[in-house]
């Protein structure tokens, strides 16, 4: 199977060669960070966690990251090459750690209506970052790691493979492949490597100028390391492994001018293979309205009923929504989003599963003060509450309990254009 992957690659990259005969322009940039990284943890004296534990959390590490890029691009192609690799000095264990991060990405237009795209990367580390804003496809899900049990170095490959064709204006059908690999350095802790295989379909189809309709289907393998705990011989060597399911019908009309409705159905079912975990089914209806009151300002508010059923306990009824607004200035945007609903969460690279009841806030400001100087800031608040795993094995429940989870973070940062091609970041997390 690893292999068939990689041949998928190579293929790729015969296909995606660049497109002679068009005219193609070719841009190399550099840059440097450097950065003070301190992590200091703190645990309730009631907990079972020591003063040796909580020292062997702290961390504190000095960071210099070089960044090379380059891009050529022509009217049908586009390659990127990128290296940000990390020099890393430990200030308490005294010593050097090298961080890769290594990317490459392509996007080849074989006619005016078929585009084919490539994304991998590769990735060592120990800092744990949100998916969400990389170069993955518009699948339903996405693994994000969890970084609650401490720093823990880890690798991490991402591949994703997509086509889509254009087959009417305004329509177009999309297919998908995604492969994520995890593997960590340390097998204590409750950490867990995976292989995670995803293929999506996504159908963006317009009837008329004011009705549109999308479907996304999107099917995940997960495959994961046996595990076992040493305390608890009933579940050795049961299996972790598990398929995801999910379904997403959307309905859109813009017969109101700058107002335009929307009506969504979302559907995510997890089958486990062990018996002892409870499988889980999620349904959720939704009702949005977006308004777009000046050209520079819009809101949207959604909401509705969700419906989670977990095999062997009793069914939950809740809702979901969201609620945002955006305002471009003239020399900046104010930015704010609430999100409420359900979710799996399956590949944190933990020992962790199931369904999660989150709540998301974002708030971002950037402004402008000069041609030179600008300003940045965001604030994340997010809310999960994580039901204890069901089945009839008490030993399930004891190791695997429901908990909640409330984090926190900020970023505020200053940029500051030296020349025309060379510029100056300050910022604080």
């Amino acid at each position: 199977m690893v292999v068939i992957k990689f041949i998928a690659v190579f293929l790729l990259i015969l296909v995606l060669l660049p497109a002679y005969g068009y005219t193609r322009s070719g841009t190399f940039s550099a840059g440097l960070s450097l950065s003070l990284d301190i992590d200091e943890r703190s645990y309730d004296s009631s907990g079972e966690s020591n003063e040796a534990s909580v020292d062997g959390d702290d961390y504190r590490k000095f960071l210099l990251t070089p960044l090379l890029q380059y891009v050529t691009k022509s009217e049908r192609d586009r390659f990127e090459l990128r290296a940000q690799p990390s020099i890393k000095y430990d200030f308490e264990d005294e010593k050097t750690d090298w961080d890769s991060d290594f990317s490459f990405s392509a996007m080849r237009e074989l006619s005016r209506y078929w585009t084919i795209s490539g994304y991998n990367r590769y990735l060592q580390s120990d800092h744990y970052e949100n998916r969400s804003t990389e170069k993955t496809t518009q699948a339903l899900s996405s693994p994000n790691l969890n970084a609650d049990p401490g720093r823990r170095r880890y690798i991490q490959n991402s591949l994703n493979l997509a086509t889509d064709y254009i087959y009417q204006e305004g329509s177009l059908v999309k297919l998908s492949f995604d492969w994520d690999v995890l593997r960590n350095d340390d097998d204590d802790d409750g950490y867990e490597d995976y292989d995670r295989s995803a293929i999506s379909l996504r159908d963006e189809h317009r009837f008329t100028k004011k009705w549109r309709t999308v479907a996304d289907l999107s099917y995940v393998l997960g495959e994961y390391d046996e595990f076992d705990f040493d305390t608890a011989d009933a579940r050795k060597g049961s299996s972790s492994d598990l398929q995801e399911y999910y379904i997403l019908l959307r309905l859109e009309n813009n017969s109101i001018e700058h107002n335009p409705l929307s009506m969504s159905y979302r559907y995510t079912g997890v089958n486990y293979e062990d018996n002892d975990r409870g499988d889980d089914l999620i349904h959720e209806l939704q009702l949005s309205w977006r308004n777009d009151i000046t050209p520079h300002l819009y809101t949207v508010i959604g909401a509705g009923p969700s419906y989670k059923q977990t095999r062997g306990s009793d069914e939950n009824w809740g809702g979901n929504g969201v609620a945002e607004l955006s305002y471009r200035l003239q020399h900046g945007l104010l930015h704010f989003r609430l999100d409420k609903g359900y979710k799996a969460d399956n590949f944190s690279g933990t020992d962790e599963r199931g369904v999660i009841d989150t709540w998301a806030a974002t708030l971002k400001l950037s402004y402008q003060l000069s041609r030179a100087l600008t300003l940045d800031s965001k604030l994340v608040y997010n809310y999960e509450d994580r039901e204890g795993v069901s089945g009839s094995n008490e030993l399930t429940a004891d190791l695997l309990p429901g908990n909640t989870k409330q984090r926190y973070s900020s970023e505020a940062g200053i940029g500051f254009k030296l020349f025309q091609h060379q510029s100056v970041r300050l910022s604080y997390t």
